[in-house]
């Protein structure tokens, strides 16, 4: 069980099978429980619990207050981003016109999608940490780096988790969109992306399509190996 102020176990011994039925994981609910110790943790002792209503539980005091913030200078961590958009060179109108429209939800929506992990301001702060490493492991290892397209590197540094706000939508907790579950993330990605087609050259347009769908041609590329990489690095970092 979470909110904004931290998460603590809960436990139901009875009648566990009509609960496993009133919700799903990543739901919002209202409960009624006492507290206890397990295994000398405290947790919550659930004696009833249910799917949030707003007609039958906002009298009671619910606040929508349930996901972790991370604190940052706004201002700061955007600047900084700006910097980077020079990297992408000739996808940077692309990419810039994107984030330029979306700068609230970016500034706003959490990295990861799964309820347990989300933290809003959490996807810029990642987005800086990959480019970053990126940044670093390209100066350790500038032997060759002409043979490679680094402005394609830094454009799908920037593009990697952006289906996150594409797809999801607040409500309470960041959950899928009926649309992007029904015809599947990556589609409605693309129709998100596919309207600032018109910013890019086609051929460069069709290539971040190709990486996108981490099609098999270019799965041994340095450019996929490298991104890839990077986000590895940051999921395992990243609690």
């Amino acid at each position: 069980l979470k909110d904004s102020t931290g998460s603590i176990d809960g436990k139901l011994w009875e009648n566990c099978s009509y609960f496993d039925q009133k919700f799903e994981e990543g739901d919002i609910v209202s409960i009624k429980a006492l507290p206890s110790l397990y295994r000398k943790k405290v947790i919550l002792n659930i004696h009833s619990i249910d799917k949030y209503a707003p007609l039958r539980h906002d009298g009671y005091g619910f606040k929508n207050n349930l996901i972790p913030r991370i604190n940052y200078d706004s201002k700061s961590l955007w600047k900084e981003l700006g910097g980077y958009l020079k990297k992408t060179g000739h996808y940077s109108n692309f990419i810039r016109s994107i984030y330029k429209d979306y700068k609230d939800k970016i500034l706003e929506y959490p990295y990861s999608s799964h309820p347990e992990f989300q933290k809003e301001g959490s996807y810029i702060v990642n987005l800086l940490k990959a480019l970053n490493l990126c940044e670093g492991l390209l100066s350790n290892n500038k032997k060759n780096l002409n043979e490679y397209d680094l402005n394609l590197i830094y454009a799908l540094i920037f593009l990697k988790n952006l289906s996150i706000v594409a797809c999801y939508s607040k409500e309470g907790i960041y959950k899928i969109k009926d649309e992007a579950l029904l015809k599947g993330e990556r589609n409605i990605f693309y129709k998100f992306i596919d309207e600032y087609k018109s910013c890019i050259e086609e051929e460069d347009y069709f290539l971040i399509q190709k990486y996108i769908n981490c099609e098999s041609s270019i799965q041994k590329s340095f450019e996929f190996g490298l991104v890839k990489r990077i986000f590895e690095i940051i999921d395992y970092a990243t609690p």
